[in-house]
């Protein structure tokens, strides 16, 4: 279905809400919906034309609070059963939408919305894409095993809003930020709030990456010396004193060991398919 057959304002689909994901244009994500007015919605949506609304909340919000704010109309490419009762939803997101009217029906939700059209000024845009292309150059140098597919979708990017949209999906960012991204709807404001979170992230890893090895450290060793002629039965309370001590005074040390070891893991199980 192309842009043209869909009108800009005054359109209804069905919807599901959040308050764990927040859903972007641009990318194609598979979800598991287990809530059964979630799961009628995706049926409705895959019988009629496949559109549906992914609207995020915060904690304190309703359905019926989200009038004049912004989800993202999704197209449904595909929906199965797993074996624990949930669905698996493939979505690729469209457009951003401002909310117009919420209909909340006895087995499932609508909305009605109106597009949400992006326009910046070119001046000093170029600028700010690159000075974030820079920083995500600096992540994949600070952190290895960022999947090579990711980065090369990101750095594809044509536009300041489509380049913003795509980083958002860094697994750093809160369920918070990601939300203030999204209802941001000036792409260039957007994208330097990207820039903003990026910049403060660097600055810790940067930090934790200069941190080596535990050094040597006269309490590890006293402590180490005391478990080693403990008997049996006390050992346990000096092998906890030792874990206490090294998270308490070596913090930066433990994070950056941790970091090298699972970093790649992490990242790996939070790309995107």
């Amino acid at each position: 279905m192309s842009d043209g057959e869909i009108p800009l304002t005054d359109y209804e689909v069905p919807a599901t809400f959040s308050r764990e994901m927040v859903l972007f244009p641009h990318m194609e994500v598979a979800v598991k919906i287990n809530d059964t007015r979630d799961m009628v919605a995706v049926e409705e949506a895959m019988h009629d034309n496949h559109m549906m609304a992914f609207v995020p909340m915060d904690s304190a919000s309703a359905p019926k609070d989200l009038v004049e704010k912004v989800g993202t109309l999704m197209l449904v490419e595909g929906s199965a059963p797993t074996t624990r009762g949930e669905r698996q939803v493939l979505l690729k997101g469209l457009w951003r939408v401002r909310l117009t009217e919420i209909i909340e029906g006895q087995r499932y939700s609508r909305v009605r919305f109106s597009r949400v059209d992006e326009e910046f000024s070119k001046d000093g845009v170029a600028s700010l894409m690159k000075d974030v292309l820079d920083q995500i150059d600096e992540f994949v140098r600070l952190i290895p095993g960022i999947p090579i597919e990711i980065i090369s979708l990101v750095k594809s990017s044509g536009t300041p809003g489509k380049l913003a949209d795509l980083c958002a999906y860094s697994p750093n960012f809160t369920h918070e930020e990601r939300l203030e991204l999204l209802r941001t709807t000036d792409p260039e404001e957007r994208l330097k709030k990207v820039n903003k979170l990026f910049e403060t992230q660097l600055a810790v890893l940067k930090k934790t990456r200069t941190i080596k090895d535990i050094p040597e450290c006269d309490v590890c060793q006293d402590i180490t010396d005391k478990a080693f002629e403990s008997s049996p039965d006390k050992r346990g309370e000096q092998i906890v004193s030792f874990l206490n001590h090294v998270i308490h005074e070596h913090t930066g040390e433990l994070l950056t060991l941790l970091a090298e070891k699972y970093g790649p893991i992490f990242m790996d199980k939070r790309s995107l398919r």
